[in-house]
């Protein structure tokens, strides 16, 4: 025994001396003539385990614990092993019992929040990770632990706490400052959420997630050139990152660089690297890239593949109908929208997407009636509540106050004001809550409705009702059409003509860039660089109208072009745009919020949109309903824009009007 006692407490000294090859042939030496040899069954299992060989050091901790019962320190070190070989429930249980048996032992509850938060159980992990604040309410990780595991049970606030807490005293924590990101990118926070991350990696430079998550939030605000370059950099430290790999895929989408886009998805795809579910994704966003392409037949074989994998994957169901509804199989898609729609009632992008096929296909009864869907959104749902009087069902407005509000982007609002006269030949008072920056414009309606801005006072009112709502609330069949129904203001008019300065030759007024955060904007806005063989047209002088995004693509091309800048709409939305397009003969432009205040104001106007255009362009015509001064020009192939561009060349030849 005495000779044992020695042995053991020798290799231990070996192990803490870092000659663990010297205290695993005592503790081999000593199991070979006691099996049964607790101590050093136990210390040749950490020797393994801290190796790296996780499989045998289980056994040995096993037997460890057959013969001298459940020991805390013995069941700790087994959960580590565990763990490490990804056998998470096995470790759990053992850190649970290694904590029973000792209480006071902080490492065992870190240890079960951990493998918890692995399980994705957080609720249990809060539970664990708070009893180790108890023991000691300094423990830097769990708090971090602790924060990670708030925001995956919906607690952001507390999450966000929990992190600034570790982070006012140790701004250097770059895991701190990581998890902290992330909790302000899920509350939408962005500014915060960069300056953690970008914080995090001042200290950690290479820090691949960091990198990555900094990505996503650039993602999330369209910034895809940054979003790229954040996942070039993951890869470039983890070249196998496979998420990192698919958002720069995403990325090179939206950048229209479709052929990186799909040699970077089906990497992913051939490797089937991340499981079942990162391989569905993955073919369903290659799908999407082929969509854009144009090649539907290739797209729906990879949707119909993903879904030979992921049957009841809706948001699948939903893209096969899309790429459908693309390939001008509307029917079809229709259908598939319907049968997914009811199989998953509650999915409102199921049925805002049916809705918008059914209107571009015309049926506009059905079509407004699952367009009310949209209004399920949370965001919606939330400024409702703020609004005054109930939600307006088509009861009698007989002797009522009803507030009309904007719920969507300023074309939308522009297109339906037009529905504001129904409602006042109904009504005894109509009030329309609108964006500020939209006011001004909008009271050159001619109305008795009273425009507010949404930061002004709102007043008491009987009902509400979204402003898209109208044709469905009013049950209209045919869209309202009655002319123009704004102006520009007269002394803006006069401005602006003498800004534009004597007129020697017809004068067009050309948009090519919409809103790059709209999730469609890399199919229908045009690179001004396409234009170049309309700007050659040289018995006209062409006008930006363009603001913002889109006006440093004017020193890509040499074409003179007359361009007022940051100059235009300072005071107010589109009230010197207005005044300009009343100064021109046409406007060209991309589908923005421009073609609708063209034609509001009654300008002629020439609306270039992709093969599957927006849901109020309709399909196979080249007028539109909602303005009588609009001339519409398709796409024959999707994603190629010369051959639209050649029509409007042919039809500027063949124009009269100048």
């Amino acid at each position: 025994m005495i000779s044992d006692e020695f042995s053991i407490e020798r290799a231990l000294d070996y192990h803490q001396q870092g000659d663990f090859n010297q205290a695993a042939d005592i503790c081999r030496r000593l199991i070979k003539d006691d099996p049964q040899h607790v101590e050093a069954l136990q210390l040749l299992g950490v020797i393994l385990s801290n190796a790296g060989l996780n499989d045998q050091a289980i056994g040995f901790f096993e037997q460890a614990l057959t013969s001298g019962g459940p020991n805390s320190g013995i069941l700790y070190n087994y959960g580590i092993a565990l763990q490490a070989q990804g056998e998470f429930r096995s470790a759990t249980r053992a850190f649970r019992h290694a904590a029973e048996a000792a209480p006071l032992h902080v490492d065992s509850w870190y240890s079960l929040g951990e493998v918890e938060l692995l399980r994705d159980r957080p609720e249990k992990a809060v539970n664990a990770l708070d009893k180790v604040l108890e023991l000691e309410p300094a423990h830097v990780a769990a708090r971090i632990l602790l924060g990670v595991a708030f925001r995956k049970i919906g607690r952001l606030e507390d999450a966000l706490k929990t992190l600034q807490s570790v982070v006012s005293t140790d701004p250097k924590n770059a895991a701190a400052q990581n998890n902290l990101g992330i909790t302000e990118t899920e509350l939408a926070q962005f500014e915060g959420a960069k300056i953690a991350f970008q914080t995090a990696l001042t200290v950690a430079p290479e820090y691949a997630e960091a990198h990555y998550n900094l990505g996503n939030v650039f993602l999330a605000e369209a910034e895809y050139e940054k979003a790229a370059e954040c996942y070039l950099q993951t890869l470039a430290i983890e070249a196998d990152n496979t998420p990192a790999i698919y958002h720069l895929a995403l990325c090179r989408q939206k950048q229209r660089a479709y052929e990186e886009a799909l040699s970077l998805l089906s990497s992913l795809i051939e490797a089937e690297r991340g499981g079942v579910q990162q391989f569905v994704q993955a073919l369903g966003s290659r799908a999407n890239v082929l969509r854009d392409l144009g090649r539907f037949d290739a797209a729906l074989t990879d949707i119909e593949t993903a879904l030979g994998l992921a049957e009841d994957d809706f948001a699948l169901l939903g893209n096969k109908a899309l790429t459908l509804q693309h390939a001008n199989r509307l029917n079809e898609a229709i259908e598939i929208y319907q049968a997914a729609l009811q199989a998953n009632p509650e999915s409102e992008q199921l049925q805002t997407n049916l809705a918008q096929a059914l209107l571009l296909g015309g049926q506009f009864t059905e079509g407004w009636r699952e367009f009310e869907g949209r209004l399920q959104t949370p965001a919606l749902k939330a400024k409702r509540r703020t609004l005054p009087g109930s939600a307006w069902q088509g009861e009698s407005l007989v002797g009522k106050h009803i507030v009309l509000w904007c719920e969507q982007g300023l074309g939308d609002t522009i297109q339906f004001i037009r529905y504001i006269s129904e409602i006042e030949s109904q009504a005894a008072r109509v009030t329309l809550i609108c964006p500020d920056r939209l006011t001004r414009l909008l009271k050159s309606l001619k109305t008795t409705t009273a425009i507010l801005g949404e930061s002004e006072a709102l007043p008491e009112a009987d009902f509400n009702a979204p402003l898209m709502s109208l044709p469905h609330l009013l049950a209209l069949e045919n869209i309202p059409d009655e002319g123009p129904y704004l102006s520009a203001e007269a002394d803006l008019v006069d401005y602006w003509a003498k800004m534009l300065g004597e007129k020697t030759t017809p004068r067009i007024g050309i948009a090519w860039q919409g809103n790059p955060k709209y999730e469609a904007d890399h199919q229908r806005s045009i690179p001004l660089v396409e234009l170049t063989p309309l700007l050659a047209f040289s018995e006209v002088q062409f006008v930006s109208l363009q603001q913002g995004v889109g006006l440093e693509q004017l020193s890509d091309i040499d074409a003179e072009i007359l361009s007022f800048g940051e100059e235009v709409d300072q005071s107010a939305a589109f009230v010197d745009s207005a005044a300009i397009m009343v100064n021109l003969d046409l406007v060209i432009t991309s589908d923005t919020a421009l073609p609708h205040l063209a034609g509001a104001l009654g300008v002629p106007v020439w609306l270039m949109l992709p093969k599957t255009p927006d849901w109020r362009w309709l399909l196979d015509r080249a007028d539109s309903p909602y303005y009588s001064t609009m001339r519409l020009f398709r796409q024959e192939v999707a994603n190629e824009w010369p051959g639209v561009i050649k029509q409007v060349i042919d039809a500027l030849g063949q124009e009269t009007l100048f």
